[in-house]
């Protein structure tokens, strides 16, 4: 940093601290407010903060003390004055209250601490900065984790808001953004409101847990060079494989992640567009190049979801900066891929219900009329279009990287080995050594905070200055997979498990002999009057434990999972199950005409995210579930639960219609959780304790809802204890 710069940096924020000091520091803890809790909210009221509803809001904060707040912004501000950037390490206590349109309000735990890494998040100083929100309690909409951002730091609100509800519109993975004005000292201001990309938001999205990635940038701010080329992507939910302990996997695809990055931002043409990591990626930046928003297609600003279940890395949209009120075109250095991407989002984009988008955008809180809206979306749409049509002469681009050279900067590369060792060499590959590691060095390998000698470790796939230090290859690969075709049928096999196919009977035989072999059928198949019939034969010793085995080492629950399809008069059976799960239905839809499943060691059945209908349901002998399903809407008939150690049927944000359900045997009859709404009728019970049971389980949620009609209180108990954010009728 220049030394003048630094020293009027010095002199202009130690006047400002001794302002702050004069104005802010004062202790004004928080006085319990009346409101009630959004937890202790009443069913109907409860609905009105669900996923469903989200919208422009207003929510006031209450720093517990007031003056820890104080502390935390000019601790903040000074790290910017030492270090050229904002650390934003200090977090504390709040209480935040959210009215809704029709009177309600309640109140909110909260910790809170500041967000960005520069000037604009948080200047001028006496007014609130970018804020990074974690609810202690509750949720709001069904988000728990959350970033209030200033307008300006995403060019304006309307950019951000427009921006962010079109590419999920278009398809991608886009976190829910909306304009909040937050009330704080007596004064409003307004935010913009914007998801974490967390666990949550990846649910919501009808997708299972898993790895997800952002860029490295630990040298961003400290080497004088452009750190382009040595910013690598990390797991930044690294907690995930830290609790399951499936390093191993994780270290497999963050390599084959960075394999795919390509170092775009150091092609000598500056393009990113021929270094996009699959079609989705293509798709997804043209879409943002469409809408002056490019910003968000930068290494620096990815992030990324690893979908396990169809080997795909998804581009998830982030910070922007598009420009679109008024619409100012970015410059396009052309190329083919351009022209592809082009007309692959132009004939979704034709798709799009403009009304529809116009009312949505509005109650997001855009400040635009319909007539303006519409000139954006047609600009768009025109940009497009002349991409599409563009024609381009000779190669598209010179790929040629351009060699960086760190004079006096120190860091170290390394090439992960196996799970006790990596290889290591300086930042010019020239003096290299074998590192042995512990355990807790691997979160920080993945998540890209490991030190050696104090000194950054960045983790890389391959050394690229020193080819000869790549003979030192990882002692780890994926399983034994097999991937087959049937018809129409995409079917996947991990580790030792058998399959037939009958053509005639149209049946599916799989056949599982080890413990962690899975199977998997999943990318848009078509499952037409298709019989599957699953034995497990694997064999649980008495040495070795369940939990262990439940959830397979590629992250797969059951012995068979179905995703991404679609299903049409099938007939399932499974025996035996040693999985979390013996079937496993995952975001598909369609009916089902019968599933007998007998002899699990946990849940018989998962669905998750689907729209199904199930004719027939046999299940008996669950160790865990016999059915359990989380997201999704269900029509169920004719179901036959027996001995299920848990719960004979549980559901979690589900809609779920069901008849004639006979229930044997089990602790629990049927479970609604977490904004569900279930109807019942014709249902019988036998010798189970609790019927019926509603009930909020998940932060993110809160109670749910459970009917029944055509049965007889007197056959069992209803939960003495309910909630009252939950809601039982027997009719």
């Amino acid at each position: 940093m220049n030394k003048n710069l630094f020293l009027s940096k010095t002199f202009f924020f130690s006047i400002l601290f001794v302002f702050l000091f004069s104005i802010f520091y004062f202790d004004s803890s928080f006085n319990d407010k009346t409101i009630v809790k959004c937890t202790d909210l009443d069913y109907e009221s409860a609905l009105n903060n669900s996923p469903k509803n989200f919208k422009n809001m207003n929510i006031s904060i209450d720093f517990l003390k007031d003056r820890k707040w104080t502390e935390i912004i000019l601790n903040n501000h000074g790290s910017f004055v030492k270090k050229g950037f904002f650390e934003n390490g200090q977090k504390t206590d709040a209480i935040i209250t959210i009215a809704y349109k029709n009177n309600t309000s309640c109140i909110l735990k909260a910790s809170i601490k500041p967000h960005g890494d520069l000037e604009d998040h948080h200047m001028p100083v006496t007014e609130l900065p970018s804020m990074q929100v974690y609810l202690e309690d509750g949720h709001i909409y069904g988000i728990v984790k959350f970033l209030l951002l200033r307008p300006k730091t995403r060019v304006s609100l309307d950019n951000e808001i427009f921006a962010a509800y079109i590419t999920n519109e278009m398809g991608f993975l886009s976190p829910r953004t909306a304009k909040i004005t937050v009330k704080y000292n007596e004064k409003n201001t307004d935010f913009i409101f914007q998801e974490k990309v967390v666990k949550e938001f990846i649910e919501y999205n009808n997708y299972r847990e898993g790895l997800l990635f952002s860029n490295d940038d630990r040298l961003h701010y400290n080497l004088d060079n452009n750190p382009y080329d040595v910013n690598y992507f990390k797991v930044s939910n690294s907690k995930i494989v830290e609790r399951s302990q499936r390093y191993e996997n994780a270290f497999f695809t963050l390599n084959n992640l960075n394999k795919k990055r390509k170092y775009s931002e150091t092609l000598n043409t500056n393009s990113i567009y021929e270094s996009f990591i699959n079609n989705t990626f293509l798709n997804f930046d043209i879409l943002q190049l469409a809408m002056n928003a490019s910003h968000a297609s930068f290494n620096d600003n990815r992030r990324i979801y690893y979908d396990f279940m169809n080997h795909e890395f998804l581009p998830i949209y982030y910070d922007g900066m598009a420009r679109l009120f008024p619409f100012q075109s970015e410059e396009i250095i052309l190329n083919t891929n351009i022209k592809n991407g082009a007309l692959n989002n132009l004939q979704t984009f034709r798709k799009l219900n403009k009304n529809h988008i116009i009312d949505k955008l509005i109650d997001l809180g855009v400040d635009k009329n319909k007539k303006e809206v519409l000139l954006a979306l047609e600009l768009i749409e025109k940009k497009l279009k002349d991409l599409s049509e563009m024609t381009f002469a000779g190669k598209s681009e010179n790929k040629n990287l351009i060699e960086t050279k760190y004079v006096n900067e120190i860091f170290y590369k390394a090439k992960i080995i196996n799970m006790s060792e990596i290889y290591l060499c300086d930042n010019e590959e020239k003096k290299c050594i074998f590192l042995p590691i512990k355990n807790k060095d691997l979160k920080r390998l993945l998540s890209q905070r490991f030190e050696y000698n104090n000194i950054p470790v960045i983790l890389v796939e391959n050394f690229r200055l020193n080819k000869k230090n790549n003979i030192k290859k990882s002692q780890f690969t994926e399983d034994n997979i097999k991937e087959i075709s049937i018809g129409k049928i995409n079917l996947v096999l991990y580790g030792n498990i058998n399959y037939a196919y009958n053509k005639k009977q149209n049946k599916l035989t799989l056949t599982k002999n080890s413990l962690n072999a899975r199977a998997l059928i999943n990318n848009k198949s078509i499952l037409n009057k298709l019989i599957i019939e699953l034995n497990d034969k694997s064999i649980l010793k008495n040495n070795m434990k369940v939990s262990d085995y439940l959830v397979s080492k590629d992250g797969y629950t059951g012995c068979l999972t179905i995703y991404d399809s679609i299903l049409n008069d099938v007939e399932i059976l499974a025996n035996n199950s040693n999985c979390e799960d013996g079937i496993n239905i995952v975001k598909s839809e369609g009916n089902i005409s019968k599933i007998f499943i007998k002899n699990s060691i946990s849940d018989a059945l998962d669905v998750d995210f689907s729209n199904l209908t199930i004719e027939n349901f046999k299940a008996e002998d669950a160790i865990n579930d016999c059915i359990d399903f989380s997201g999704g809407s269900y029509n169920l008939k004719n179901l036959f639960l027996k001995n299920c150690t848990d719960k004979a049927l549980s559901a979690e944000n589900s809609k779920i219609r069901a008849e004639n359900l006979k229930i044997f045997n089990s602790y629990y009859g049927v479970v609604s959780k977490d904004f569900s709404f279930i109807e019942l009728a014709k249902v019988h019970f036998n010798k189970v304790e609790i019927c019926i049971d509603a009930y909020n389980k998940k932060q993110e949620f809160a109670g749910a809802f459970i009917s029944i009609k055509n049965f007889n209180i007197n056959d069992c108990k209803l939960n003495s204890e309910l909630a009252k954010s939950s809601k039982i009728e027997v009719n």
